[in-house]
């Protein structure tokens, strides 16, 4: 109200923390004495994770252009609302693996109230388990959390090919049934024997067989006749004359032996036996005389 005597212009704004989203319309009034005009405050708090939800102070400021000191300010509390707006993410969204897969939930609140989610997990086909450390979680407003999630098929895969098994992550408010946020991942489920396996295992028989084979046929025959040989040279023996037959000694034969002769006495020397080489003929001068000579 106007207690002036002449015709004011009032201009109006807001105090404090709220005054980016609270407007006066019209910011500026004309009021004639006695009078009075009213104005409209127009609240538009952002919906922000930045701005939380309860009780926000702020002040109105009417400033006189003819009455300098006699401008006021009045102050009021205004209560802003909550809401929910989270988000899930699954990192990462594929993995390999054969025996079990570890992913990691992320909860995002881009609310202004903390959110109380709780989580769940399932596949098309029923072929996995699944174990979150944390089902129930509650998520402060401008905040994340992080839920580790194990994936386990319920089947060993032994032999063949990869098997993408797809699964889906599901976050329901705990205070509100119908609002859900899913995200979307696969465990590929790799076989215990793999064909790279197997052509390495093949690859290593057939090696190992191959070295069989050439100790056998080649090395073990050159080491047995190298052997012999050492032997032959330690006993003194021609190392090429090992292993085959060597004919009688000259002089001695097995049947006859040497025939000794006198002769004076008129006896020749008689030839060796089949074997033996044959004796040499009777000397002149016998080593024993005649008897009577």
């Amino acid at each position: 109200m106007n207690t002036g005597t002449i015709v004011d212009r009032f201009e109006l704004d807001v105090l404090g923390e709220a005054k980016d989203w609270i407007k006066v319309e019209p910011a500026e009034v004309n009021v004639f004495p006695d009078q009075s005009v009213a104005v409209n405050l127009v609240f538009s708090p952002p919906a922000s994770p930045d701005l939380p939800a309860g009780e926000v102070r702020f002040g109105l400021r009417v400033m006189s252009h003819e009455d300098i000191e006699g401008s006021v300010v009045e102050e009021a509390t205004v209560t802003v609302g909550s809401f929910t707006d989270y988000g899930i993410t699954l990192l990462p969204t594929t993995k390999r693996s054969r025996f079990s897969g570890r992913f990691n939930v992320v909860i995002d609140n881009r609310g202004n109230a903390p959110a109380p989610v709780q989580l769940y997990a399932s596949d098309p086909d029923a072929r996995l388990t699944f174990d979150f450390r944390h089902e129930d979680v509650e998520v402060a407003y401008g905040k994340g959390v992080v839920v580790p999630l194990k994936v386990k098929p319920k089947k060993r895969k032994w032999r063949g090919v990869d098997a993408p098994l797809p699964f889906q992550v599901l976050a329901v408010d705990a205070d509100d049934d119908e609002r859900e946020q899913t995200a979307d991942g696969a465990l590929v489920q790799a076989a215990l024997v793999t064909d790279a396996m197997v052509k390495f295992a093949l690859s290593v028989v057939a090696a190992v067989l191959a070295l069989l084979a050439l100790w056998f046929f080649v090395l073990q025959p050159s080491v047995e006749s190298e052997a012999r040989k050492q032997v032959a040279v330690a006993t003194g023996q021609d190392p090429s004359a090992l292993g085959s037959d060597s004919g009688g000694a000259a002089g001695g034969g097995t049947k006859g032996g040497a025939g000794g002769g006198n002769k004076k006495n008129g006896t020749a020397g008689g030839t060796g036996g089949a074997n033996g080489a044959g004796g040499s003929g009777g000397s002149d001068n016998s080593l024993f005389p005649a008897l009577g000579d």
